[in-house]
Formats: structure tokens, C-alpha cells, sequence
């Protein structure tokens, strides 16, 4: 119809048309976003800065870690993983007379190795044993998932106590090492393993990690107290000018 072909054929005014936006330059450092007719400011993105770890998240990760740790040697204790200790013959002292039986020597019923030998290459007397008629180890040992538990608590107890009294970045991390480095090394003593000679001496490959892990610790948490303590005394010196 003729109505609809004039309007069609009407222009657009130019006027009423919105103009595109414009990218306007900055001086500073960042981003330019693109800006309206109506205004003449142009947004800066801010710096990005570079990643910085605070010694807080190092502190709670290192007590997270200890305490992850005991938690986890509860299942090693509860599904009788092979995590055990060498053969435990022994009467419970009197001055544990307090403690349950399976706390001193544990004979793991129905773990989930199917093993009633608690180390056949170093018990190979045991090696006879039957699996299906005992459905335990044949020699009751040492429970040490169960010790783990007991020293990473008490570990981590320790750190979350004294964590205020160490405020140097690192003192907390390196303590949470050396406690750690002394932990495996004390369980291995009575834990079943491979042992194996280095430098003359017969060590097990957890003792070495250990004795990385102490002597790593002790390094970190000596440069963080010589460090920190250096720049808190030429922070003291410039205040005192």
C-alpha cells in the first residue's frame, strides 16, 4: 500500500542515530575500555600484582598437613594395611595397665592384605602359616599406625599453640619439619621395613627421608629467624635517626 511504502522510504535522521564508541588513549599503565558520547572518562583497569603468599596460609598448611597425616594413619590402624610394626612378644608393662591390649601388640584380624605373616623375608618361619584358618597375623606387633596418630596430633596440638610465638615467615614450616624428620625416624626403629646400608650404616629409606626433612627444617627455620630478625633491627636503626 502506498501508506506503508512511505514510510520505508523515509531516511533515518543522522541526528537521531547513535554514534559508535570511541577507544580514548591513557597515560597511565592499563586497560582502555571504550567510551560513550555522553562522557569523556576512560577506565583503567588496576595492576595486577604478583602473587604473594602469606605466612599465615604457610602456617596453617604446615599444621593442616600434621594433622592430615595422624588422621590418615587411623585407617592404615583400622584396615591393617601392612603399615605395621616388627613382632611384639612382649608382657605390657604395669605402668600401662591402663591401656587396652591392642594399644601395646595387635595381631590385625581380617586385614585386607589376607597376611599372617607380618614380614615374610624377615620372618620366614612364619611362612607356613595358614591365612584362611587364622584370618590374623600369627605373631601379634608393634600397632604403629595407631603410635603415628598419637605424635601427629600431639604435633600439630603443639604448633597451633605456639604459633604466636612464632611470627617470622618460615618458623612454623621449619619446626612443622624437624618434628616431622624425628616422628619417622623414632617409628621406624620398630616398624617393618627394608633396611638397607649407606656410608657404612643400616638405615631404612623412610629414616634417610626423615633425616632430609630435619636437617631441611632446621636450615628454613634458622634463615627465617636470622632474616626477620635482621630487618626488624635495621627497621629499629632508620627509626631511631
Amino acid at each position: 500500500p502506498p501508506e506503508i511504502n512511505t514510510v520505508c522510504s523515509s531516511p533515518v535522521p543522522v541526528a537521531s542515530m547513535p554514534s559508535p564508541p570511541t577507544v580514548e588513549p591513557t597515560a597511565g599503565r592499563g586497560t582502555t575500555v571504550p567510551s560513550s558520547p555522553t562522557s569523556s572518562r576512560s577506565m583503567v583497569a588496576p595492576k595486577v600484582r604478583p602473587l604473594s603468599v602469606s605466612p599465615d596460609i604457610v602456617n596453617v598448611t604446615s599444621m593442616s598437613v600434621i594433622l592430615a597425616y595422624g588422621v590418615g594413619r587411623i585407617g592404615c590402624q583400622m584396615s591393617g594395611d601392612g603399615d605395621w610394626g616388627e613382632i611384639n612378644n612382649s608382657l605390657k608393662p604395669s605402668w600401662l595397665s591402663w591401656a587396652p591390649d591392642w594399644l601395646w601388640s595387635f595381631d590385625y584380624p581380617n586385614n585386607v592384605l589376607e597376611r599372617c605373616n607380618p614380614d615374610p623375608s624377615r620372618y620366614p618361619e612364619l611362612n607356613n602359616c595358614n591365612w584362611e584358618e587364622l584370618g590374623r597375623l600369627a605373631e601379634p606387633v608393634w600397632p604403629t599406625p595407631i603410635y603415628e596418630t598419637i605424635m601427629a596430633i600431639g604435633i600439630f596440638f603443639f604448633l597451633w599453640f605456639i604459633r604466636k610465638k612464632l611470627p617470622y615467615w618460615g618458623q612454623l614450616l621449619g619446626l612443622f619439619l624437624v618434628l616431622n624428620g624425628v616422628e619417622r625416624f623414632i617409628i621406624e626403629q620398630i616398624r617393618v621395613n627394608t633396611f638397607q646400608e649407606i656410608f657404612g650404616m643400616v638405615v631404612t629409606q623412610a629414616q634417610v627421608i626423615s633425616s632430609i626433612m630435619m636437617l631441611v627444617g632446621i636450615i628454613i627455620f634458622s634463615l627465617a629467624t636470622f632474616k626477620w630478625k635482621q630487618r626488624q633491627h635495621i627497621a629499629t636503626i632508620d627509626h631511631t635517626k
